[in-house]
């Protein structure tokens, strides 16, 4: 009995074999061998234009989850960009963070700069209570979270 991964190879292949031009309606049997043997293809005749195919092809469960993990990858990132409701939502959520991130750096930056420039520990303390002053940094609250998200998907534009 052929395993899972075993059927998605065999099934990889067949399309691979289609997307090659060769026109191959579908395949039987596994590999009882290295290089392919025991695997037949329908229409029989393309079978001796298939074998070096099938021969050539990577069996291991390891080239399959490669090849798993390329489709996913591939999948995802169209996913990602389509406009389904869920994926305008991952987006807004990104855009969410990544506008708190620039916030958190502005205000490093500005600590950074602050700790350059002092001349004494008391020019530091100083410039740090109004660095404290003119950019706040409350905690964030799950309703501003959501709130920040909402008013991003508006502007959504799938990309």
């Amino acid at each position: 009995m052929a395993s899972v991964i075993q059927e998605r190879s065999r099934v990889a292949l067949q399309a691979s074999m289609v997307a090659g031009g060769l026109a191959v309606t579908s395949l039987h049997g596994f590999p009882v061998s290295i290089g392919g043997s025991g695997v037949t293809v329908d229409p029989s005749n393309l079978q001796a234009s298939a074998n070096p195919l099938i021969a050539a092809w990577d069996w291991s469960d390891a080239a399959q989850l490669a090849r798993d993990l390329a489709d996913n990858k591939a999948s995802a990132t169209s996913y990602f960009q389509s406009p389904d409701s869920i994926a305008i939502i991952l987006r807004s959520v990104a855009i969410a963070m990544i506008s708190e991130i620039n916030l958190l750096r502005e205000r490093l930056v500005a600590q950074d700069n602050a700790i350059a420039t002092a001349s004494s520990l008391l020019n530091l303390q100083t410039q740090w209570a109004a660095l404290a002053a003119s950019k706040p940094m409350p905690d964030r609250t799950a309703a501003q979270a959501k709130t920040a998200v909402l008013n991003d998907i508006p502007t959504d534009t799938g990309s």
